[in-house]
């Protein structure tokens, strides 16, 4: 038996019969270049990497300070964070159309089936790089979409708790969870990736490129002139993917979230763009009686199962036929995969909350979306005029247990949640601004809180704008800008 294995492993490692020739077949083309454009846009996400990693700094109390630095500070600095985040984005979509061209190619029978084993760890690290790189920020997103994820594991029977306690460092998201996602997005991931890189690469080359319909073990001849035809091609869509990935970091900068704040109720946690489709599973799921309760399932053991097939495939489609018509078990599978990840995603982004940020929010009212500071004057303002609501709230000074309304400590920095005011707009609908004067004015809101209607005489508009400045601030510098400690909760 060993024999038997050692044998079969040599036949997929060792030069094939039309690996590692000079010349190209018929049928090679553009859907080819994307194993190498997905090779460029690694070395970006290295090179960027290292470069951020100079300035950033992996603890909580510096973490979104660091990163804010390299963007509004640092010369190019959010050149590079944006050429970082494009990047990782684009190469999700660069390895799941390379997924799919070989699948439907069938590219995973022999002698290939280390190939194509090797690929799908290799886009099971990359999903891993986004995770972990995903709370390096440390901002509301970060935070709060790694409770969430964590929670799932947790969820799991038997190793669930050990499982999302080794993750965080304990039992809450902090410091050491922190700095365990940095240790392994800058040093475990990339020491495996690179490793696995060069394996995947090494056994492509032995065995060539699979031709589209050609049966296997037939091996077509190649053709004259296809070699410098396909490096003409590979050049222009790595330039392409380069210019593209250039262009979106040099047009539309990484808008983070504000500095995470666990307190803050009001935040819709979710997930990153290529997984809404799994993040909206476990929510459909949810309602499902009896066993919705089990989060786990949907976000562990179906990824799980579609991961196991797509593994098992080349002994599940086991005939020589390659071409996509006559592999009709194959392809249905493919065509309800996809369909599923496409619809789950369209449900997602249709119920999905806008989140404040620093560039959509009341804060960003008074920042010009944030790229100018508060006013001192006009928050100091806000606080004398903030006076007059003492009798109810409270804001950036010791919380009293007598006050009827709620703290509004950083209100500005925080959603409002007029989705469940019947009668009224979702809240994405209306601009921060225009929420915050019809919630005071009492146009938007439910009669029960109780809170009176304050007119323009009674408040006037300078002074409102005032308030609104003051409810803006971060709590974690109000004392610089009013001389008092951020409200306790």
């Amino acid at each position: 038996m060993l024999a038997s294995i050692k044998q079969w492993l040599n036949d997929r490692v060792s030069v094939g019969p039309g690996g590692a020739r000079r010349g190209l077949p018929k049928g090679i083309g553009w859907l080819h270049t994307l194993g190498v454009v997905a090779l460029a846009l690694l070395v970006i996400e290295g090179v960027t990497g290292f470069a951020l990693s100079m300035y950033y700094s992996p603890h909580p109390d510096a973490a979104y300070e660091s990163l804010r630095y390299i963007d509004k500070v640092l010369p190019m600095g959010a050149m590079v964070h944006g050429m970082h985040h494009y990047a990782a984005g684009a190469l999700i979509v660069i390895l799941g159309l390379h997924l799919v061209r070989s699948y439907v190619h069938g590219a995973y029978k022999a002698p290939r089936e280390l190939i194509w084993i090797s690929g799908l760890v290799l886009i099971t690290l990359v999903i891993g790089f986004g995770v972990t790189g995903e709370l390096l920020p440390w901002d509301q997103d970060a935070y709060f979409g790694t409770v969430v994820r964590t929670q799932y594991a947790e969820d799991v029977p038997v190793i669930g708790p050990l499982a999302a306690t080794m993750l965080r460092g304990g039992r809450d998201i902090g410091a050491l969870t922190l700095t365990r996602f940095y240790a392994v997005h800058i040093l475990l991931l990339p020491a495996i990736l690179f490793g696995l890189v060069y394996a995947h690469v090494l056994w492509s080359r032995r065995k060539g490129l699979t031709v589209p319909g050609t049966p296997v073990n037939v091996e077509p001849p190649t053709a004259r002139g296809a070699v410098h035809a396909q490096m003409q091609r590979t050049l222009w869509a790595v330039v392409l993917a380069f210019l593209a990935v250039f262009l979106l970091a040099a047009v539309r900068p990484v808008d983070i979230d504000f500095k995470a704040n666990p307190s803050d109720s009001t935040y819709h946690a979710r997930a990153e763009w290529h997984l809404l489709f799994l993040f909206q599973l476990v929510k459909d799921f949810g309602l499902v009686p009896g066993i919705g309760s089990l989060s786990w399932i949907p976000a562990v053991v179906v990824p799980g199962i579609a991961m196991t097939f797509l593994a098992l495939a080349p002994w599940i489609d086991r005939g020589p036929e390659r071409r996509a018509g006559r592999r009709p078990l194959m392809m249905g599978a493919l065509a309800i995969g996809l369909l599923g990840v496409v619809g789950l995603t369209a449900r997602a982004y249709a119920t999905l909350h806008p989140n404040a940020t620093p560039t959509h929010s009341l804060y960003a009212h008074y920042t010009g979306d944030d790229t100018k500071p508060l006013s001192p004057e006009l928050v100091k303002a806000g606080a004398e005029a903030f006076s007059g609501c003492g009798g109810c709230h409270t804001a950036y000074q010791d919380y009293t247990d007598g006050n009827s309304g709620p703290s509004l400590t950083g209100y500005g920095r925080m959603n409002f949640p007029l989705s469940e005011i019947a009668g009224h707009p979702e809240a994405h609908e209306i601009a921060f601004t225009e929420r915050f004067e019809k919630y005071v004015r009492g146009d938007l809101r439910p009669e029960k809180t109780g809170m009176p209607k304050y007119t323009q005489e009674m408040l006037p508009p300078d002074k409102l704008e005032a308030i609104g400045a003051y409810l803006s601030q971060d709590p974690a510098t109000a004392k610089k800008l009013i001389g008092v400690e951020p409200a306790k909760k």
